[in-house]
């Protein structure tokens, strides 16, 4: 039953946008929400989407016979292939070779399907037709996870509630949850928000500043409302402040970006509907209103609690990979039997799993993207800055994300770091080399 509402999900994705046209190759970002269902192989799963980009790999090695190009050409590809060999040495060793070395193959993989693609975006058009494929997605698979969520509250249809972890279903079963937290198509609740980040800042920039989609202020309203409330039924907090602090940073770019009066307007206009609400809650009963909307999220761990609490957790789990397994890594699955906790937090799962100086490595790819996108940005004409300063948001975004669960190969993650660094590498290239050319025209017309 759970490939119906998959199934219904891509369908109205596709619908919503089948008539901008877009290159097949983009299609991809229909499938990706479909993160926990695939083909079992010995390797790991094979997602729908990975079945697709090897299609679409397989066309353009007969297309353009054999000249396949990748994001950084043959060092990149030799890069990603040396990061495996470290991870793979690393596991040998600390004998992590279960879900350890399955996690690292399916890093591996992702990381070249993201390289493989990439290159598709080198013109404007190719650009929107992601941002469009993007946001249909959100909208989409959001309508179909709220639609299942809406459900409970008449009747439990086959494929929505699961009951645990390991089971199908959008909506997982949990003590003190009375009608559980949503998941989608994704293993974890707490992973629901890496659907919607990008599509959200595109639809924040397309609202307070340029409509890049050449869509109405409807249609990026719709996606932001169903991305809130997808995160807010996830039950995560995390995600609800990745979202909030998403707003207030791209509605003060916009804000400050903002060339015409309608953006003024709209802003001007959110700003008194906040004061609105806050008067009202001033006025009645504010706690009834906050307690119906969060009363599930409390009873639970805060940061600080001794045994649950993340920071409790993160310093036992540093403590223990620092004194007893500092240069191969103690692997998280062992790592959870000795301390009784799971990390819950990617970018020290990387340490735990592979070694201080390797997992140190493979987290500086990460922060590293982000200060390399923010040197080059400078670079960048400013009239075409703008979607790239909201993208560069949305990395600092992923990585506070992802310090509150653990998802090391989430699809999302990889190809938005490689796409933003991808664009912002493109753009100030094409920028410095036409600066360039206007200083040789000048120099070859200047009088000798």
């Amino acid at each position: 039953m759970i490939w119906i509402w998959i199934a219904a999900a891509f369908l109205l994705s596709w619908l919503i946008v089948s008539k901008k046209h877009i290159q097949i190759y983009h299609y991809i970002w229909l499938l990706m929400p479909i993160d926990d269902y695939g083909i079992e192989t010995p390797v790991g799963m094979l997602k729908p989407y990975m079945i697709f980009i090897l299609g679409v790999f397989l066309f353009d090695l007969l297309r353009f016979k054999g000249r396949i190009s990748f994001f950084g050409g043959l060092r990149s590809f030799a890069v990603v292939m040396g990061l495996f060999v470290m991870m793979l040495i690393s596991d040998t060793v600390n004998g992590n070779l279960g879900e350890g070395l399955t996690r690292h193959i399916m890093f591996t993989l992702v990381c070249i399907a993201a390289l493989f693609y990439v290159p598709k975006l080198a013109e404007e058009e190719a650009r929107v037709d992601m941002y469009n494929s993007l946001t249909a997605a959100s909208i989409g698979y959001g309508s179909v996870f709220l639609l299942a969520r809406l459900s409970l509250y008449f009747v439990k249809l086959p494929g929505v509630l699961a009951p645990g972890r390991y089971y199908d279903g959008m909506i997982m079963e949990m003590k003190n949850y009375s009608y559980g937290r949503l998941r989608g198509f994704f293993i974890d609740p707490n992973v629901v928000i890496l659907c919607f980040i990008l599509s959200s800042a595109i639809a924040f920039y397309g609202l307070f500043g340029k409509d890049i989609l050449n869509r109405s202020k409807g249609y990026y309203i719709a996606v932001l409302a169903i991305t809130t409330l997808c995160v807010y039924y996830s039950k995560s907090r995390t995600g609800l402040f990745c979202i909030a602090a998403l707003l207030i940073l791209i509605f003060a770019f916009s804000f400050v970006k903002a060339s015409n009066k309608t953006n003024y307007f709209l802003a001007l206009l959110i700003l008194a509907l906040i004061g609105i609400v806050f008067i009202i809650f001033k006025v009645i009963d504010y706690q009834y209103f906050f307690d119906l909307l969060f009363k599930e999220y409390q009873n639970r761990a805060t940061f600080s609690d001794e045994d649950y609490g993340r920071l409790y957790i993160w310093r036992h789990a540093i403590n223990y990979t620092l004194h007893h397994d500092f240069w191969f890594g103690t692997g998280q699955e062992l790592l959870k039997n000795i301390i009784g906790r799971h990390p819950h937090n990617t970018w020290i799962v990387w340490i735990i799993d592979i070694g201080m100086i390797q997992g140190t490595i493979i987290n500086l790819f990460f922060f590293g993207s982000i200060i390399w996108c923010y040197i080059r940005s400078r670079y960048i004409k400013a009239g075409r800055s703008g979607i790239l300063g909201a993208f560069r948001l949305t990395l600092i975004v992923y990585i506070v994300a992802l310090l509150f669960v653990d998802n090391a190969a989430s699809s999302y993650l990889i190809f938005s770091f490689i796409i933003v660094t991808y664009l912002h590498t493109k753009e100030a290239n094409e920028f410095t080399l036409s600066e360039g050319d206007i200083i040789e025209n000048r120099i070859s017309s200047s009088p000798s």
